[in-house]
């Protein structure tokens, strides 16, 4: 029987919410990378406002520092309401 060798759970820092200067962020997708390896953080999804344009320059630029980047999108919809029970 083959033996399988496993590491268990490797946890890293993520931050799942960001905002570049595409919607109502102030950073640069050059500057949220770079704010990111200071910080030790390892996965970034980048989800602004009704837009993915800088989808491609994050993910190409957090590519050379070891950054994943998660394509995401903050979106508001009129159908339907939202409310607190």
């Amino acid at each position: 029987m083959k033996s399988i060798n496993y590491s268990g759970s490797i946890w890293g820092k993520w931050d799942l919410h960001i905002h570049s200067n595409a919607s109502d962020g102030k950073q640069t997708p050059q500057q949220i990378v770079d704010e990111a390896v200071k910080k030790g953080i390892s996965v970034i999804a980048l989800t602004d406002h009704h837009t993915v344009s800088n989808i491609d320059v994050i993910k190409q630029y957090a590519a050379s520092k070891n950054i994943v980047v998660i394509s995401g999108i903050e979106f508001r919809t009129e159908y339907g309401e939202f409310s607190h029970p």
